[in-house]
């Protein structure tokens, strides 16, 4: 039982550690770590949860749901401001390429 504590302690860990990049703007990090905890989320759900895990693996799950709506929140605000920036880059060339037309 220990053993699969320590598992969705570590899940909650790197989980923790994604919201600590993304606040940091480090999004090229994300990937490994959703990689790596992609694997140890399979290898946990590997045995079935017993009645007597049911507790703190449903307190766990509650924390890495609220973790990864903050990781979804933060990736949609970067994605809004990067497609801003796209979109001004976007209006920019088209601006340069009617006064190339208009010389």
């Amino acid at each position: 039982r220990m053993i699969r504590k320590q598992q969705l302690g570590n899940i909650i860990q790197i989980t923790n550690r994604m919201v600590v990049l993304a606040d940091a703007g480090a999004w090229e990090d994300l990937p490994s770590l959703q990689t790596e905890r992609e694997t140890l989320i399979s290898t946990f759900f590997e045995s079935a949860v017993t009645p007597n895990e049911i507790g703190w693996v449903e307190a766990g799950l509650r924390e890495l749901l609220e973790l990864e709506r903050t990781i979804v929140q933060k990736t949609n605000s970067q994605f809004q401001v990067v497609s801003a920036h796209l979109q001004k880059l976007r209006d920019g060339k088209k601006a340069y390429e009617a006064y190339e037309q208009n010389k």
